[in-house]
């Protein structure tokens, strides 16, 4: 009987050494200490656990993927409002995309809008356009796609100097699709942006598709972004005493010459915002020799005429 007790007892410590082994500390310990004494962890930590867990979430691969039930909500918001928040009153379009990772926003653009019930026309989507560097694979992906839905494929260079930018006035949507944002970071997405406003015609916006991620970059929540952006318009007038938190939030767009003017959001996680315009390229003042040097010949030949005409001065 003795020897059978002190088997077991072997055994439960084998077992326990082999656990020790193999399982993370820090899950050890959240395991063994009730939730009353563990001690606070950072979210890298709680990451790292649950990444190293035996028993990892179930649902982590799905999220983001087709099965994820939240992704077909989003699939369907974007589906049902990008086609609704095209420029008015144009029979043809031409969009262009700031860095995509794939080309699932053609697919939103492509097809027609929702045909008037007297005219029965819509709006067509001409051409497609994508700003930034892109792999082989993606530009075949863009042209395949692009063949299906008759739309002509274009590419643009990333221009670097954003401060002498031609503006072409040949775009009337820029688009800026979900994860993007936190991808760049404020400050190379404000880069983009500003590329994006100097392509766009006089009645061109920028669809700017925002995650709670990209939002942060952005300067918060995208309603408070628009707050703090009329805040600062009002704070430049002298209306409004100077809000350095509010100059903040606002800096990103501002910087990316963009002004939002409408905020669309939904319970999918994703949130639209509709930005216009505020690119205005830089007038070259004529330097002060070209000055004197233009303004000598006239003086001299009003003399001359005054001393034709036998003036004394």
């Amino acid at each position: 009987m003795a020897g059978s007790r002190r088997l077991r007892a072997w055994q439960v410590g084998l077992l326990g050494a082999i656990i020790l082994l193999r399982c993370p500390t820090e899950n050890f310990r959240s395991w063994v200490w009730p939730s009353g004494f563990s001690r606070s962890m950072s979210r890298a930590r709680v990451r790292r656990q649950a990444e190293d867990s035996w028993f990892p979430n179930p649902f982590a691969q799905i999220q983001g993927s087709m099965a994820d039930p939240g992704y077909w909500k989003q699939q369907y918001f974007l589906a049902a409002n990008l086609k609704q928040l095209l420029p008015p009153n144009r029979d043809e379009i031409t969009a262009m995309q700031l860095a995509p990772n794939d080309c699932k926003y053609l697919g939103y653009l492509a097809p027609d809008k929702m045909p008037d019930k007297e005219t029965g026309e819509g709006v067509k989507l001409e051409q497609y356009l994508v700003l930034g560097p892109v792999s082989g694979i993606q530009k075949y992906e863009f042209e395949k796609q692009c063949k299906v839905y008759s739309v002509a494929a274009g590419f643009r260079e990333w221009q670097r100097d954003v401060l002498n930018l031609v503006p072409r006035k040949d775009v009337h949507v820029g688009v800026v699709s979900a994860g993007t944002a936190a991808r760049l970071g404020g400050r190379i997405l404000s880069e983009g942006l500003v590329q994006l406003a100097a392509a766009l015609t006089r009645d061109g916006r920028v669809l700017l598709v925002c995650n709670e991620e990209d939002e942060k970059v952005i300067g918060g929540k995208l309603e408070d972004v628009m707050e703090a952006q009329n805040w600062k318009e009002m704070e430049e007038s002298g209306d409004l005493p100077p809000d350095p938190e509010k100059d903040e939030m606002a800096e990103v767009l501002q910087q990316g010459k963009l002004r939002l003017v409408r905020v669309q959001r939904d319970d999918c996680g994703l949130t639209i915002g509709v930005c216009a315009g505020t690119y205005k390229p830089k007038v070259k003042k004529a330097s002060a020799k070209k000055t004197k040097a233009t303004a000598g010949p006239r003086r001299g030949r009003s003399r001359d005429r005054g001393a034709a005409s036998g003036v004394r001065r």
